[in-house]
């Protein structure tokens, strides 16, 4: 029985241990990919390029200081520091 190509693509994810959404497929050898039985065969046409896998897409570290501002916090536990929390309670019981 012949998988489907969503089912090779959730195969290749695993095998690969990435996200299903990185396993882009090779548009030459789609009829390679479409007769794929097994997880063997989709180890193949990984060692063969048919599937590959796209970049991280990630955030610069820049921008991810810039979002973790106090400004930018929500809800009740991230209204004070823990720290700072901590600090205040101790300092009670001097």
């Amino acid at each position: 029985m012949l998988m489907s190509f969503d089912t090779v693509r959730r195969l290749a994810a695993d095998i690969l241990a990435v996200g299903e959404k990185r396993i882009r497929f090779v548009s030459d050898k789609l009829s390679d990919i479409k007769s794929a039985m097994s997880r063997a065969d989709v180890r193949d046409l990984i060692d063969k390029k048919a599937i590959i896998v796209l970049p991280k897409k990630g955030r610069r570290k820049k921008t991810k200081r810039e979002k973790r501002g106090e400004g930018s916090r929500k809800g009740s536990k991230s209204n004070e520091d823990r720290k700072r929390e901590w600090m205040n309670r101790v300092r009670a019981q001097r």
